[in-house]
């Protein structure tokens, strides 16, 4: 895999600025054992397999957690590849506690962004009326270390 020869071709694509939210909200970037995906949706690990075949031409390995608490089992996308890990920390992308950043691009890209982000660590809260339709109240998507965007 030749990353800065496909630097061009990915850099601005919606789906590479997805990938980023996404692994920023529920993922880990380790320099020994490559990049994680994890939730409790497959279809979400799905499109993330996807894109990482799609832009990066890399395979990955989708596994089952194991827990003890009742609920979906979450899934857990592996991309064994440090030398992913390098060319993304190289540009500047951090991830993890207390590192993440929210990293510089066009405007028309943010949204993809903040989409992948969404998927990872957002939701909306709902305000009742008195009609049968319910009013957005807020969208809300939290960091991972609990503090919240709104």
């Amino acid at each position: 895999m030749n990353l800065p020869a496909i630097i061009d071709r990915i850099f601005d694509r919606e789906n590479f600025r997805w990938l980023v939210g996404r692994l920023q909200g529920d993922g880990t970037v380790d320099s020994r054992n490559g990049v994680w995906f994890i939730s409790a949706d497959r279809e979400l690990v799905r499109s993330a397999r996807a894109g990482v075949k799609d832009l990066f031409g890399l395979d990955s390995h989708i596994y089952a957690e194991t827990s003890k608490s009742p609920g979906r089992p979450k899934l857990r996308l592996a991309v064994y590849s440090r030398t992913l890990v390098r060319w993304l920390e190289e540009r500047g992308f951090k991830f993890g506690r207390k590192e993440w950043n929210v990293p510089k691009m066009p405007k028309h890209l943010f949204c993809p962004y903040l989409g992948g982000l969404f998927d990872a660590e957002g939701h909306i809260e709902l305000r009742n009326r008195k009609s049968s339709q319910a009013k957005i109240r807020r969208v809300v998507i939290y960091r991972s270390i609990g503090v919240h965007l709104t």
